[in-house]
């Protein structure tokens, strides 16, 4: 995914499968001068990225998204805009550079952004953030400038949802990352899939609600073996990203 901002860029490199699409690997980089080197395991791929963005530029991100944010809750930030609790686990039962075994991920806050240029399909999409500690004024501005590094010093996950020209959905992505672990996989993308998993959303296009809870299984030859699962249920603003 590549997000632009005016000049400037945010970017999300993926690997997919060669046939659908699909999310296989995925890494996220948000650095504003370096060059940041990002590899899943030891049989992706190594990619490299220099992301640069003019001050003025993540000044405006960050003006924009504020102003959206106290706008919405009558001139003063509001911490309720952020606040939900969700729970994403992970059990690796075979890998050779991940971790074997099972751990847990509970957070406390989530900031939904609509997003553009979305791979495949250039689509629109909804990226879910959800963050072990609370969201504050000042966190805001952190996610947009420096790629929640304050938060993201903590366990984290990352939800994508792909969205068709009606803003359904039509495939989602999982990150997970703690110390030492990042995964990231399409766990969505089948009619009966998202049935199952995503038939309890709406978006309106100014709230997202979403209440899912389902897991994902990786069990093919020559990969890790390995289950994610998640349990959301929220009902928060949207914010918009500029084009």
């Amino acid at each position: 995914m590549i997000a632009r901002y005016g000049g400037s860029f945010l970017m999300q490199i993926e690997r997919r499968h060669e046939t659908n699409g699909n999310l296989d690997g995925c890494s996220f980089v948000r650095d504003d001068s370096e060059v940041a080197k990002i590899s899943n395991s030891a049989r992706h791929e190594m990619f490299t990225a220099c992301l640069k963005k003019p001050s003025y530029v993540v000044a405006l991100v960050i003006s924009l998204i504020v102003s959206h944010a106290t706008a919405q809750s009558g001139g003063k930030f509001n911490a309720q805009d952020f606040k939900t609790r969700s729970v994403f686990e992970l059990m690796v039962d075979d890998s050779t550079v991940l971790r074997v075994g099972a751990s847990k991920i509970v957070t406390q806050s989530a900031l939904v952004t609509l997003v553009h240029g979305l791979i495949p399909g250039n689509s629109d999409g909804l990226e879910i953030q959800f963050f072990t500690k609370p969201i504050t004024e000042a966190g805001i501005a952190d996610v947009l400038k420096n790629g929640a590094k304050e938060l993201k010093k903590s366990d984290y996950a990352a939800l994508v949802l792909f969205l068709d020209k009606d803003n359904r959905v039509w495939q989602a992505n999982l990150s997970y990352v703690i110390p030492g672990t990042t995964v990231a996989r399409t766990v969505a993308w089948k009619p009966e899939e998202l049935k199952k998993f995503f038939s309890d959303y709406k978006f309106d296009g100014k709230r997202l609600s979403l209440k899912s809870n389902g897991s994902y299984r990786d069990t093919e030859s020559g990969k890790e073996k390995l289950r994610l699962s998640w349990n959301v249920d929220f009902d928060l603003p949207v914010f918009r990203s500029p084009r």
